[in-house]
């Protein structure tokens, strides 16, 4: 998705919700299911476009490198807070 093309990807747990099956990608459950979904993004280049359009903002908006480091700090200073310390400044 961060790539800015569509993608199709064998079924998935996704526990923070971060992506909507159908919006951002889709699922394929088995060999055929993977060959109609390619064969649905070479016949239609606008859902194809719109389905990496969707995938690419809800990265942006969601899941960068920032977003993670933010939930990493998050985790830290509750941890640290629970122990009674703080994190230093990097």
């Amino acid at each position: 998705m961060a790539c800015g093309i569509p993608l199709i990807l064998a079924r998935w747990r996704d526990p923070e919700g971060l992506f909507s099956s159908g919006v951002d990608f889709l699922i394929a459950n088995n060999g055929d299911e993977m060959k109609k979904h390619i064969r649905d993004l070479l016949n239609d280049p606008d859902m194809a476009r719109e389905l990496a359009i969707n995938g690419c903002r809800t990265i942006r908006a969601r899941h960068t490198c920032a977003h993670r480091v933010d939930e990493l700090i998050a985790i830290h200073q509750s941890v640290a807070g629970a122990a009674g310390t703080q994190l230093s400044s990097v």
